[in-house]
């Protein structure tokens, strides 16, 4: 045992370095006969030789194991040292590898440094042509480094073809490929086979030296026809052509691919007569394996390939392995093992995967693409170097003149074969998918470039044992594919752009024109901001800012463009922006300016130019927030596929009706859940009250324990031994009796017993009511218990067994029905799980794009440069973004507990965020070592891979915990409880107004549940206060800082109303109107009043936080505008926000801006600079070149400031005494906003159960037919208050609260 242990790990060895050994040794001696006699292309194995040394290597091997001793190894292996030479094959031909790539590299940089308009393959394809033609003819020592190129064609087929698939199908648009997919079938299977069969009839007619029957010319014809446009693919990309045509050339180059190996395998083996059976047969199954095996096994390793992934976070390593070993695992296992068409099966592979991208992690996905960016250079630039050398080494042997003049007819021929097939199947092929113009269709034609694919298949038949011995055929085929390749790649390749050019489809629209322009206009502002700032930095103050604007300066790329010359004079003319409205136009005549409007048609362009950017950047965010980890995969999906669509339907834009099905539950799980739980009586089991007589007390705790209904199910599980063996036998013996009868009616008076005896003490025990009336699934086991004693009084009585009878028998198998009840809870629990994963994805889709259309929005102003037009897809974003938020307000009102899982899931993964950032600045500033920012780096990821599994749905917390929640109650127990006992919760119905528009407002609510609608019309009055004092308008809404276009927005569960207008005593600006039915907190304006006065700390007093409140909010609408806060996340905003306070005291009128503050933000009024009298209005950041300023107060309104600090400063550290009071009272008001963030974290830590347990306790819920208090999320007691009359009439809901139910 101990001796076969020790041979396991040497003869392992052995044999890995055997096959090693074989591998050189064929090589080499391949070489050596290639060098001897120049013969190349030759196959110089020997079998027998091979065959003699391995049995030698056996009888080594069957010597090492019998000699028990270990001395013996050393001589066997010393006995293979001798008898076998190093051989540097090899390594040369790993030399020349890196060579290649090297090579490679260098052409890339050349081309680009010299701005040369030549494809990158045809260079290294003439490359290794001069290569070949060097080592041939004039340097027979560079030949031995060319081995490279001569191994097998199989071996060059399974090593680059799966990257090269693979890469193009990872690569391509999924939305794209899927919508051409009818298009692409088409021209790869019927035009492939016609192009193949045309091309062999035209070679087997005019190729008369040849010789070639129809089956040898359609076989070449098979070979030659197989595109590879990598180069076409490349210049479309470049150019920015359209996108479809890009996918049909390159998805029609991948699928014809796999059309043209299956034919050459179909008709090398008719022309090898290989072919067994029936010929049609074969051809139908071969068809089969093609169309159906290849792609079914490319999909089945996809999803294998996405569930691997999905297992793994950001590991680079690992998801970057599975994807190569996917890719050419599927190769390997289609065609070595199933025999089907690997090329298909990696395409499918290939479209799988990158249809569901967002299984590879966010931050991995750059590398992948990298990796398998990088895998395609790699194998293009050895393949093409490798082509290039076999055409000159092998191709070019026993080539006559006329083989020349073959070539050249068969290169136009292929050209006419190419355009006549795509001419036939036009008309099919431009009624699918995106159409097809004729412009388009010429370019498919001029880049079907022939590739690697048809030189190692033209290489097969050259070795192919029965094929070689005809000279007509292996070199033949190898010279004209060979030939083919070469002037595909050298003149359509290098001619590609020029024919483009000239069926103008690389023009640039006028869309395009304007965006480079305004793209070149804002980087050009971004210059003149960046060095107007640096000229004040006093280390660069003294720079020669000649040199810094000649070296920053950026030209329009599109700057000679133009539009197109058959417009009319002015409309061609450059038109110059004046102001949000107007265009002027030079005349190059008078130079006068005059106004200039695009026409119609010009409009709609813009329009559609416009509309695809802004489509672009909804997808962009959509991944952005993927990346972040605030959404989820399948809602990315979702979201990029509904964008998709979406730009395939001129002039629309993602509307809120395109998400709507996500939040509809419809299908089959409802239907199950009603009729089960509903009609079957199923519910969730509530135990009856416990009865007040002591013996049926004893009775209800023993029939309300789950080990009594066990004991039940068991005994009907032992009852349908003997129902089941009885029905059996009455059923074998035709109804007659036996001596068994007697033995089932005893079992039968048994189990009737028992059941009697259940019956009875749940009778007793839960009442009569609860069990025929609320239990209805209880009525089955009264009717087989009735049917049981039926049975028994039958058999009493002594009547003969008649079919009714014996019905009465087989109906008491009905029993087996009790037994669904321990499984439907589990069932309706499955169902509840399923949907609301269906409505937590709904939710989070509507999430989703709520925040890609604000980010959208945003930069709107920078993405489209005409007004109108960005006046037009800014209100259709608007009114979709509303549209989809009302949808997500009455969802949440519907199913909170799926709102509020959503929001848990997005707050974590923010928080995680910013935690990780956090931790990267402080392994960037050299405060925490690299192994221990590692440990954390594992410990944040592990937290947000916990976040997969997020629950979807989570109860909704008691409204006590919503009022501790808000920002100026939190954290301070005292002012909690204060408002806990004076707060009432209200009711609304839908359609009721809050507060209107010029009323005072009389208090503050806390909307619990629900949602609410906020309209705002601007007035002159408003308008007009705002301009002269800087006063905001007393709202919820910042949307518009001018505050000059009406606004709308909904609002729900935590919003505060109300706050501004206790503070100002301003009118309402705007109208808060219900939604649906809502619940809120009322807090009045009496008890505000009073808790002003209360809490009155004069650093941290209510009134301050409640202003900080405010100010947060209009800072959060004015930063992320400011070219200072524009490059910040909306959590890096807020994060800087928490060392904020507003300071409120005389001694504050005067604010000196000290080292440790950032920003101050004017958010109600107006101030001035001390020292150049300047005025600042609210909503705005003061210039940071102000050193000091001075609130200016009008009789109506108080200047309130933000004074906004850096995060580093210590504000808990004790003042010198040296310094200012001013500065010491600002810092101790920050540390008291400090401080009472850190306490409100802390509760949030240390809390457990409800809150109110720390403050105070709820009253009982009181018993009701509906009691609301049985509802999480609601109090006890609700007071109903109506505003039809605006009397404010209040009345009690005392017994039942209705369904919330909405308006249509």
């Amino acid at each position: 045992m101990v001796s076969r242990k020790r041979w396991h790990l040497p003869g392992l060895l052995l044999i890995v370095a055997f096959l090693l050994q074989t591998l050189i040794s064929t090589t080499a001696a391949h070489d050596c006969s290639a060098e001897e006699e120049h013969v190349f292309g030759e196959n110089s194995r020997n079998d027998e030789w091979e065959m003699d040394e391995f049995k030698e290597f056996c009888q080594l091997l069957k010597k090492r194991r019998e000699s028990p001793q270990s001395s013996s190894s050393k001589v066997v292996d010393a006995t293979l040292c001798e008898e076998e030479e190093f051989d540097v094959a090899g390594l040369r031909m790993l030399f020349v590898l890196m060579l290649m790539i090297s090579y490679g590299a260098l052409v890339r940089s050349v081309l680009k440094f010299f701005k040369l308009n030549i494809p990158y393959t045809v260079l290294l394809m003439i490359s290794g042509l001069l290569i070949g033609y060097l080592s041939t003819n004039f340097c027979t020592q560079l030949f031995t480094y060319t081995s490279i190129a001569r191994i097998p064609p199989k071996v060059i087929l399974f090593t680059f073809l799966p990257v090269l698939i693979f890469e193009s199908a990872f690569s391509i648009s999924p939305h794209t490929f899927m919508r051409s997919m009818v298009q692409i079938l088409i021209v790869s299977f019927p035009g492939m086979i016609m192009a193949t069969f045309a091309t062999g009839l035209i070679c087997q007619q005019f190729f008369a030296a040849y010789k070639w029957s129809f089956v040898e010319a359609s076989l070449f014809g098979s070979i030659v026809s197989a595109t590879d446009p990598v180069a076409v693919v490349a210049i479309l990309g470049e150019l920015g052509t359209s996108e479809m045509l890009s996918v049909m050339i390159e998805g029609e180059s991948l699928l014809n691919d796999g059309v043209a190996i299956l034919l050459y395998e179909m008709l090398i083996e008719i022309l090898t007569c290989e072919v067994k059976g029936d010929l049609v047969l074969y051809i139908f199954r071969k068809f089969c394996q093609i169309t159906l095996g290849g792609p079914a096994l490319g999909f089945v390793m996809g999803k294998i390939a996405v569930y691997c992934l999905s297992l793994i976070f950001n590991d680079a390593t690992v998801e970057i392995t599975i994807t190569l070993v996917a890719a050419y695992m599927t190769y390997y296992v289609g065609e070595d093992i199933l025999g089907v068409s690997g090329v298909m099966a990696v395409v499918a592979l290939g479209i799988t995967m990158g249809a569901e991208k967002t299984s590879i992690s966010p931050e991995i996905e750059d590398f992948v693409h990298h990796f398998w960016a990088m895998l395609g250079y790699f194998a293009n630039t050895v393949l093409f170097m490798i082509v290039g050398i076999l055409i000159t080494e092998t191709a070019l042997s026993k080539i006559d003149i006329e083989d020349w003049i073959y070539l050249l007819f068969l290169y136009i021929s292929l050209n006419i074969v190419r355009l006549l097939m795509l001419a036939i199947l036009y008309p099919l092929v431009s009624r699918f998918g995106y159409g097809l113009t004729w412009q388009n269709m010429m370019v498919m034609m001029w880049g079907g470039l022939r590739g690697a694919v048809g030189i190692c298949l033209a290489l097969d038949v050259y070795d192919n044992e029965t094929l070689c011995q005809q000279l007509n055929l292996g070199p033949k085929f190898l010279f004209q594919v060979a030939g083919i390749v070469f002037l595909t790649l050298v003149v359509n390749g290098t001619t590609t752009k020029m024919l483009l050019e000239m069926l103008k489809l690389t023009e640039i629209s006028t869309g395009r024109l304007q965006d480079m322009a305004n793209a070149v206009k804002q980087l050009e502002n971004a210059q003149y901001r960046t060095v107007n700032m640096l000229k004040h930095d006093r280390f660069l103050a003294d720079s020669n800012w000649n040199y810094v604007d000649k070296y920053t300066i950026i030209k329009n790329p599109y700057g000679k463009k133009s539009l197109p010359s058959d417009l009319p004079l002015n409309q061609s003319l450059v038109s110059i922006k004046a102001n949000s409205q107007d265009y002027l136009t030079e005349c190059p005549d008078c130079h006068t300016l005059v106004k200039n409007e695009p026409t119609n048609l010009e409009f709609m362009e813009m329009t559609e130019e416009a509309r695809l950017r802004v489509l672009k950047a909804l997808k962009v965010s959509v991944w952005r927030q993927f990346e972040q980890g605030v959404l989820v995969e399948l809602a990315v999906l979702n979201l990029v596929n509904i964008a998709s669509a979406t730009e395939d339907k001129p002039l629309r834009l993602v509307h809120a009706s395109d998400l709507r099905k996500y939040w509809r539950i419809n299908g089959c799980l409802p239907w199950i859940k009603k009729r089960i739980t509903k009609h079957l009586g199923f519910q969730d089991e509530v135990l009856p009250p416990m009865p007040k007589n002591s013996c049926r007390r004893a009775v209800w705790w023993l029939v309300t324990r789950d080990c009594f209904e066990g004991v039940i199910i068991l005994v009907i599980l032992l009852n349908m031994i003997p129902a089941i063996w009885e029905s059996v036998y009455i059923y074998d013996d035709n109804l007659q009796t036996s001596k068994f009868e007697n033995v089932f009616f005893g079992l039968s008076l048994f189990f009737n017993c028992i059941y009697l005896a259940e019956a009875i003490l749940k009778i007793i025990g839960r009442g009569p009511h609860d069990y025929f009336c609320v239990q209805k699934s209880n009525w089955i086991d009264i009717i087989v218990l009735i049917l049981g004693g039926v049975d028994i009084v039958l058999y009493i009585i002594k009547i003969k067994a008649t079919s009714v009878f014996v019905f009465v028998k087989l109906l008491r198998v009905a029993r087996a029905v009790r037994l669904l009840k321990p499984i439907v809870p589990r069932l309706m629990l499955f169902v509840d799980k399923k949907i609301n994963a269906k409505l937590f994805l709904g939710y989070d889709v509507g999430k989703g794009f709520v925040t890609a259309a604000e980010d959208v929005i945003k930069y709107l102003p920078q993405m489209v440069d005409h007004p109108k037009v960005m006046h037009k897809l800014k209100n259709v974003l608007e009114r979709e973004r509303l549209e989809t938020v009302r949808e997500m307000g009455i969802m949440q009102k519907d199913h909170p507990g799926i709102a509020i899982a959503v929001k848990t899931h997005h707050a974590s993964r923010a928080v995680l965020n910013q935690m990780k950032e956090s931790l990267m600045e402080l392994k960037e500033d050299g405060l925490v070592d690299a192994k221990e920012s590692d440990i954390i780096m594992i410990k944040l990821e592990e937290n947000m891979k916990k976040l997969w599994n997020t629950p979807p749905s989570i109860a909704p917390a008691p409204p006590e915990s919503l009022l501790e929640n808000v920002f100026w109650i939190g954290g301070r127990p005292e002012i909690f409880q204060f408002f806990h006992e004076r707060a009432i919760l209200l009711s609304f119905a839908y359609g009721d107004i809050i507060f209107n528009a010029g009323e005072r407002s009389n208090g503050v609510y806390i909307i619990t549940s629900g949602m609410v609608k906020i309209h705002y019309i601007p007035t002159d009055t408003i308008v007009k206060k705002f301009d002269q004092d800087g006063e905001i308008p007393c709202m919820e809404l910042f949307e518009d800082l001018t505050f000059r276009t009406s606004e709308d927005d909904f609002f729900s569960t935590g919003t505060v109303l109300g706050e501004q207008s206790i503070l100002t005593n301003q009118l309402r600006a705007a109208v808060v109107k219900c939604e649906t039915n809502i619940f809120a907190y009322h807090i009045s304006e009496a008890v505000m009043r009073e808790a002003l006065m209360k809490f009155d700390d004069k650093f941290n007093s209510l009134e301050c936080c409640i202003w900080r409140a405010v100010g947060m909010r209009v800072a959060l609408a004015v930063l992320p505008k400011h070219p200072s806060y524009s490059s910040w996340t909306m959590d890096k905003i807020r994060l800087r926000l928490e060392k904020s306070c507003v300071p409120i005291g005389d001694e504050f009128n005067t604010i000196k801006v000290y080292d440790f503050i950032a920003d101050i933000l004017i958010i109600q009024g107006k101030v001035k600079d001390s020292f150049s009298n300047d005025i600042f209005f609210a909503p705005q950041l003061v210039p940071r070149g102000v050193s000091k300023l001075e609130l200016i107060h009008s009789p109506t309104i108080k200047t309130r400031v933000l004074v906004i600090a850096y995060d580093d400063v210590d504000t808990a550290s004790a003042p010198a005494p040296e310094q200012e009071p001013s500065k010491i009272a600002l810092m101790k008001h920050l540390d008291a906003v400090v401080e009472q963030g850190c306490r409100i974290s802390e509760n949030d830590r240390t809390s457990k159960g409800s809150h109110p347990s720390k403050f105070g306790h709820r009253a009982k819920p009181r018993k009701a037919k509906r009691d609301l208090s049985m509802k999480p999320g609601f109090p006890t007691s609700v007071t109903r208050r109506s505003h039809r009359s605006r009397g404010f009439s209040t009345t009690a809901v005392n017994d039942e609260v209705g369904d919330v139910k909405r308006r249509k």
